[in-house]
């Protein structure tokens, strides 16, 4: 639900270069770059670990295919695969990995890709906890 062309700056506010014969005409790295790379490395991963796990008793990988697995289970608790996807109940789902300050920020942050209005946007001199924000949501979502 993110800007999928948006520019990817490194830590010194420079422009990040995508290099390799796929960047078209623009060797600019863009957040839809690194979501579709991510996307199809997980794939990858997942894929080979379930080859490997069929074709041995058990199911142990190799440290190295281990280590891949570790990255490929980040990338999917980023949310950053799936930022390519136009439906909002994904981003949804891969918000439960989303760490926050205040645990009603998980609400008030997806709230808005809805447009929805809840908790204390609503009703400002109100406190709301989780479990209530989390009911308004769904309920609105329902509707």
């Amino acid at each position: 639900m993110l800007q999928k062309h948006a520019i990817i700056l490194d830590g010194n506010a420079q422009t990040v270069i995508t290099h390799g014969p796929w960047i078209g005409d623009d060797p600019r790295t863009q957040l839809f770059d690194i979501s579709g790379a991510c996307a199809i490395a997980r794939t990858i991963v997942n894929r080979q670990v379930a080859l490997t796990c069929e074709g041995n008793e058990g199911g142990h990988v190799s440290p190295k295919l281990e280590i891949l697995r570790e990255l490929s289970k980040l990338v999917e608790e980023s949310g950053v695969a799936f930022t390519l996807c136009p439906n909002p109940n994904i981003l949804y789902a891969a918000s439960k990995y989303r760490k926050t300050t205040r645990e009603v920020d998980r609400i008030y942050a997806i709230m808005q890709v809805y447009g929805f209005v809840l908790g204390q946007a609503a009703e400002p001199h109100r406190e709301f906890d989780l479990e209530t924000l989390e009911l308004q949501f769904l309920r609105t979502l329902n509707t």
